[in-house]
């Protein structure tokens, strides 16, 4: 029986370190640097956002080939931002074998998301990945960075949208572990009845996960667990990427996920 896991989370840019803070200012692709860093943690699970999509083969792929995580569950989304021959995508990968993989679009702005210069972004959907290994349900979530066109997730029509989104969030099952980039701060406070519902803790410390050009500290990156859980280490590791690599050691309380 496993009692303990180590999970990360980590928003990789397709596999891409960062040439500076300026946004979307991305060197080429380097699976080789992602994956030495994921090695000197040796994580049971990982959960990655912005992962590559080229036909059917990804950069979480690789990753999981080069560090022992075979079992996958994956999905593309959208056409990337970072280079427009990819499709974005998210993946959970694993150690143990993975069930039941499911991946569900989240709802999109009923608001116009507009640019500076008046022009509509184009539209990039957001999923929701969910899968089980054993008893234990594993979520890798990934949201839209609204902040990006002006608006925020605690207020006006993004505290609406945030609602709808929790809608689905409020879907899932315990025993629960949740990671993701969810492009906010303090998400406890859009999301207040999943926390409730859940008893979730989030795992790491208010640090930053996701450097900036300015002084403004931004944490969007979180792993979250429920009451089934106890919390025996985490670690926010600075990276040469535009978002850090996020650990959490976790202890189950119950006789085992497998």
């Amino acid at each position: 029986m496993l009692k303990r896991i180590k999970i990360a989370s980590w928003n990789i840019a397709g596999g891409r370190r960062i040439r500076s803070l300026d946004l979307f200012d991305y060197k080429p692709e380097d699976v080789d640097y992602f994956s030495e860093e994921l090695q000197k943690i040796d994580p049971d699970m990982l959960c990655i956002q912005e992962d590559h999509f080229s036909g059917d083969k990804s950069v979480a792929e690789k990753i999981g080939k080069q560090i022992g995580l075979k079992n996958i569950c994956k999905v593309s989304m959208s056409p990337s931002h970072i280079d427009k021959d990819y499709l974005l995508g998210m993946a959970i990968l694993s150690r143990y074998p993975l069930d039941k993989c499911k991946s569900t679009q989240l709802p999109y702005p009923k608001f116009k998301l507009l640019w500076k210069n008046g022009k509509e972004a184009d539209q990039h959907h957001k999923y929701l990945q969910i899968t089980t290994a054993g008893k234990l349900n594993i979520s890798n979530f990934f949201s839209l960075p609204i902040q990006l066109w002006g608006y925020d997730y605690d207020r006006g029509k993004g505290k609406k949208y945030a609602l709808e989104i929790q809608e689905l969030l409020l879907k899932l099952k315990k025993p629960l572990i949740l990671c993701g980039d969810f492009n906010f701060n303090e998400i406890k406070n859009i999301y207040p009845e999943l926390f409730n519902k859940y008893k979730l803790t989030d795992a790491l410390p208010s640090k930053t996960t996701r450097p900036t050009n300015n002084d403004n500290s931004e944490n969007p990156d979180h792993i979250l667990y429920s009451n089934e859980f106890k919390c025996i280490d985490s670690k926010i590791i600075k990276t040469d990427t535009d978002h850090y690599l996020c650990v959490a050691e976790l202890e189950w309380l119950d006789s085992g996920v497998a």
